[in-house]
């Protein structure tokens, strides 16, 4: 057990204040009101990174379809994205960096987030007990409930094989992308989708 947490805890890296964290160019396009970035520069631990927004969509849930979050997904290499159902994910996982961004419209509990990211790697054949998506899941799990206006943004690096995941709060927990879970984390949503919700906002993001 001690070899484990020894094993997790390595994985996450000393944080810099702004790794990760996104400086937003807002275009004409919304989601249930918000804006949708046209575009974005990252700011990681060793350089800033230009990003294109390549699909953005709302993220439903149930046969209500009570509205979750905003998704847009955005890209340093936006000509690489091959944008047909089977091409999406392998082309975003082999960028060199990709930014998924969540900007909630609805109050969802902890337990809700964490259920929605297991569900998306059981339908993917994730394995979450690997290092990289059991912190993932622990950065996650620590930030507590996501109320309506809060955002979570996940930035994969592959230049340095880090993983920033920025929490609602707005910590940010760099991860050692030991075994690429980048391409796990991008399954959730363009993967094989664990519910209608999930499918329709592939579709959104395939437009």
């Amino acid at each position: 057990m001690n070899k484990i947490v020894l094993s997790l805890a390595g994985l996450l890296l000393a944080c810099s204040a702004n790794a990760g964290v996104l400086n937003l160019v807002e275009g004409k396009d919304s989601c249930d009101g918000r804006a949708v970035p046209v575009s974005a520069t990252a700011t990681l631990a060793d350089r800033q990174v230009a990003l294109t927004t390549v699909g953005a969509g709302l993220r439903t849930y149930s046969v209500f379809k009570v509205k979750i979050y905003c998704f847009q997904v955005l890209a340093s290499d936006a000509t690489k994205y091959v944008k047909t159902a089977d091409g999406a994910l392998p082309s975003l996982a082999a960028m060199e960096t990709v930014t998924l961004r969540l900007d909630f419209v609805y109050n969802v509990s902890n337990a809700q987030l964490k259920k929605a990211y297991v569900d998306g790697f059981n339908a993917n054949g994730v394995d979450t007990s690997s290092p990289s998506v059991a912190a993932f899941m622990n950065a996650a799990v620590a930030a507590g409930d996501v109320t309506n206006g809060q955002t979570i943004t996940i930035t994969m690096d592959l230049k340095t094989g880090t993983i920033y995941y920025e929490d609602q709060n707005g910590k940010v927990t760099p991860i050692q992308n030991v075994d690429n879970a980048n391409e796990g984390i991008i399954s959730i949503w363009l993967g094989k989708t664990a519910d209608s919700g999930l499918a329709d906002l592939k579709k959104q993001l395939l437009e």
